[in-house]
């Protein structure tokens, strides 16, 4: 308070005639000559203030740690609305596919018996069927961590364990896919993969609470050995054939035998990656011009796939024989002869499944119009067609022509995602079945180009 102010205020008090009181009133008042008040009261103010510091430094904190932490965020919230609605309203009294009745069956030999019976007395009567060949990983797998949980949920049945197993098994696929998509391109196409790979409505349908059929653990096991691999691959390419490749490289052949123990169909990511590997070595040879220079660019990645192939087939051989490599060699032939009647024990099933039938369409394009319905749930068609996931899948695979010609980048993507994508689409042609195959890298493919636009919208460089 200035002294002008004071001096005012005190001729203010002049009213009071009691020379005590006044003198009291001043004194309460501040007012005593030589005393110097500071002015508080600020008219163009709030007459309270708040100190928001604490606030905003912990807003701030959190700020932090989400910049730092989204990913893992991102992907924890993923899994758990997939595994959630998986299970929502699930009130049956019984699984809800007649398929997950024969897992259910196995897995409950392995909790009662402790093994699956050399022979299954209720299939191919009356002889019954040798299970020597039966790919069993997905039964000991569903029965053990059943047995796991049963430690602290002594009551839960197999059977009600199984609503909740397979919807688990989905909404893990977010993980490796996500991680697909980082070393691919970065980790926004890998968010994005994760998201729409668990959402994806023909996934959704084969992977639903209470189905414990065996398409959520092929997603998976499909999933893993192919993150692992590019894994490898990348960690090739930054330090060449070192300690973490190679353990890289170990991880990946345990990965790929399990994928053997658990669906028979696993001989593709075997071709898969020797496919990768031979075509990137005959690309940069076309590319340099020189043997030796392609050779020495790529003779780490032929070492990788030897040790790679060597753990795989340590791991298989011991349960199914020579004639599992044998089986992967002639498979993609075998394949063509699907639905063929000749030198097949009559009848031959395939001719009469729904899901073995090639796609609705009489023109090629009709039936890549059914396939990308039934792996997307979205038609071709109209002004929608330019964002459809099966057109934004080419873009990218057009972005990784381009990058390449005109940057020398996405080689690696380029090959490998022309592999992956191409060998389902065929598959899918021949039957449907296959769409579920496709649907991934479909989806990798899109969420690729998802995360170019973005790139592109908040103005980096086209070719980046």
């Amino acid at each position: 308070m200035t002294k002008e102010k004071i001096k005012k205020l005190k001729q203010l008090l002049g009213f009071i005639e009691d020379k005590k009181l006044k003198e009291r009133v001043e004194k309460e008042a501040g007012l005593e000559e030589g005393i110097e008040i500071k002015e508080k009261y600020h008219p163009e103010k709030d007459e309270v203030e708040i100190d928001i510091t604490g606030l905003h430094n912990f807003f701030t904190k959190i700020s932090n740690i989400v910049q730092r932490h989204w990913v893992k965020l991102a992907l924890l919230l993923i899994v758990f609305l997939a595994f959630y609605i998986r299970i929502f309203a699930f009130n049956y009294p019984y699984l809800i596919n007649i398929d997950s009745y024969y897992f259910y069956r196995y897995m409950n030999f392995i909790v009662e018996d402790g093994k699956i019976p050399d022979i299954d007395p209720y299939m191919l009567a009356p002889e019954g069927l040798n299970t020597r060949n039966v790919p069993k990983f997905y039964m000991y797998l569903g029965a053990y961590s059943y047995l796991f949980f049963k430690h602290f949920l002594p009551n839960l049945e197999l059977w009600r364990y199984l609503i909740y197993f397979p919807a688990a098994i989905a909404a893990l696929c977010a993980i490796p896919v996500y991680f697909i998509g980082k070393y691919l391109f970065d980790r926004k196409a890998g968010v994005i993969a994760a998201f729409f790979l668990v959402f994806n409505p023909f996934n959704m349908t084969r992977t639903l609470g209470g189905d414990p059929d065996s398409d959520g653990i092929v997603l998976l096991m499909t999933l893993v050995p192919v993150a692992l691999f590019l894994a490898t691959q990348k960690s090739i390419e930054r330090d060449g054939l070192k300690k973490q490749p190679l353990l890289l490289s170990v991880a990946t052949g345990i990965a790929l035998a399990l994928f053997a123990h658990t669906w028979g169909g696993s001989w593709y990511v075997v071709w898969l990656f020797a496919g990768f590997v031979v075509l990137k070595l005959i690309a940069e040879l076309v590319i340099f011009g020189n043997f030796k220079k392609a050779w020495k660019q790529n003779k780490n990645n032929f070492v990788s796939l030897f040790v790679i192939f060597l753990v795989f087939s340590l791991l298989v051989v011991p349960f199914f024989g020579i004639s599992k490599i044998v089986g992967i060699i002639e498979s993609p032939f075998g394949a063509l002869r699907m639905k063929s009647e000749a030198a097949r024990r009559f009848p031959n099933v395939w001719v009469s499944i729904a899901e073995m039938m090639s796609p609705e369409g009489k023109t090629f394009y009709d039936k890549i119009n059914t396939i990308a319905t039934r792996a997307t749930g979205m038609p071709l068609g109209g002004i929608s067609t330019i964002v459809h996931p099966f057109f934004l899948a080419v873009y990218s695979m057009l972005y990784f022509v381009i990058s390449y010609t005109k940057r020398k980048k996405h080689l690696d993507s380029l090959i490998f995602m022309f592999l992956w994508f191409i060998g389902p689409l065929y598959a899918s042609i021949v039957a449907v079945r296959f769409v579920i195959l496709l649907s991934t890298p479909l989806i990798v493919l899109s969420s690729i180009a998802l995360a170019k636009l973005f790139d592109i919208i908040m103005g980096k460089d086209i070719l980046d």
